[in-house]
């Protein structure tokens, strides 16, 4: 697997990135599916830990999103390994050495209990800070769950759509717009959020957040990796 990924690398930084679709494959909410494992740990710590933002990039302030698709096979495998969009060659280096710290100990997807090859997405969210704070998706999504335990519907309606417009990649962001759509008398126009949400969460197996503040040293939490 290692050899694959230096070779992955080497060919990579030789050509340009051509962004692609981001949309996820449409699964039927009938179904019963169980989606792949990682039995290590869980993988978005895991890659929380070893992903790295660029010093030179945090220098350029270059930012975005790089998506990397791959295959758990039914043997519990990974395989197909790829880049589906990028905007920096540096960046999308440290997403696929943090994704080779991944070992091979997977469960297959199953389906109706049998196993199945299944492709899934890991996002990578480099984002520039100018300080401390976490980025305004940490914020909108916190303000949006506190206005909805306080029944305040029509104002958490706003900050997750606008937590969503800065992320989205997050299944519990369109579930709880969703249900808020059907307290307010919305069921039908809060069908596509649900849906969504069962998409992004059958396909995404990671969204890994690396925010980058400074160079001088490194700070982690569970949902954000900070550099200063």
């Amino acid at each position: 697997m290692k050899r694959i990924i230096i070779l992955f690398v080497v060919v990579f930084l030789t050509f340009s990135i051509s962004v692609k679709s981001q949309s996820t494959q449409k699964i039927d909410p009938s179904l019963n599916i169980e989606k792949a494992k990682y039995l290590n740990e869980d993988p978005t710590r895991h890659l929380s830990k070893n992903v790295r933002y660029p010093k030179q990039c945090m220098m350029d302030g270059i930012q975005g999103d790089v998506i990397l698709s791959f295959v758990v096979d039914r043997r519990g495998k990974i395989d197909s390994l790829a880049v589906v969009s990028s905007p920096n060659n540096l960046i999308s280096t440290s997403s696929i050495l943090a994704f080779d710290k991944l070992d091979s100990l997977w469960s297959p997807a199953l389906i109706n209990k049998k196993p199945i090859d299944k492709k899934y997405l890991i996002v990578f969210r480099y984002r520039m800070g100018a300080n401390e704070m976490p980025s305004e998706y940490f914020g909108f999504k916190k303000k949006a769950n506190k206005l909805f335990e306080k029944r305040k519907y029509e104002k958490a309606l706003k900050f997750y759509t606008k937590a969503i417009e800065e992320n989205p990649y997050d299944f519990e962001l369109f579930e709880s717009r969703s249900k808020i759509k059907e307290i307010l008398g919305n069921k039908e126009v809060g069908k596509p959020d649900y849906l969504t949400s069962i998409n992004l969460k059958n396909e995404i197996m990671s969204v890994v957040n690396i925010e980058g503040i400074g160079i001088l040293r490194t700070r982690r939490t569970k949902t954000y990796t900070t550099y200063r």
